[in-house]
């Protein structure tokens, strides 16, 4: 089985050696992870780099992750909504939306909160299933590298969560 985990900087791992790829490499060690994260990156960039960063992997299973960059980028909601559509008509396989943890700063989190609820609504309509991780609101101090990235702690969360999900897919007979 091969994922593609297909995102921004929170699928990449900035500012940390392990992210929760890596982690997820331990959970699952006969899964090939190809990590097709590019820190800055909006779900348009994504649309304009798909081939080379997902089809030619041709993964069995992807995992999407993008909102934050365009919420911060001036993309407006319904065209992060068009851009993840357009990704989505692209991608063969198993399709998992997944949605970043809830930011530091409220006035933060407002501005993002409706692009998580853009890819959650994408998630229903489409019958896809997606891993929430904006239940959980790190922690300065804990569980961030900065004001936005995860460290090491943080990123066990987001594998944890991601777990949760892939088990039901990864161990598929």
């Amino acid at each position: 089985m091969k994922v593609v985990c297909f995102g921004n900087s929170l699928t990449y791992g900035y500012l940390v050696n392990r992210g929760y790829i890596d982690y997820l490499k331990e959970y699952f060690p006969d899964t090939k992870f190809v990590n097709s994260g590019i820190p800055g990156d909006t779900a348009y960039d994504g649309l304009m780099r798909i081939d080379y960063s997902v089809l030619r992997h041709n993964p069995d299973l992807t995992i999407i992750e993008f909102g934050v960059n365009d919420a911060f980028s001036g993309f407006s909601v319904n065209a992060f909504k068009n851009n993840m559509i357009l990704i989505l008509e692209k991608i063969h396989g198993i399709k998992i939306l997944m949605i970043p943890h809830r930011l530091y700063y409220d006035t933060d989190h407002k501005i993002v909160k409706p692009y998580y609820d853009a890819i959650k609504n994408i998630a229903i309509e489409n019958n896809l299933p997606y891993i929430d991780v904006s239940k959980h609101k790190l922690s300065e101090k804990e569980l961030l590298s900065d004001m936005l990235h995860p460290n090491e702690k943080g990123y066990k969360i987001y594998a944890k969560e991601a777990r949760k999900i892939l088990i039901n897919y990864l161990f598929k007979k």
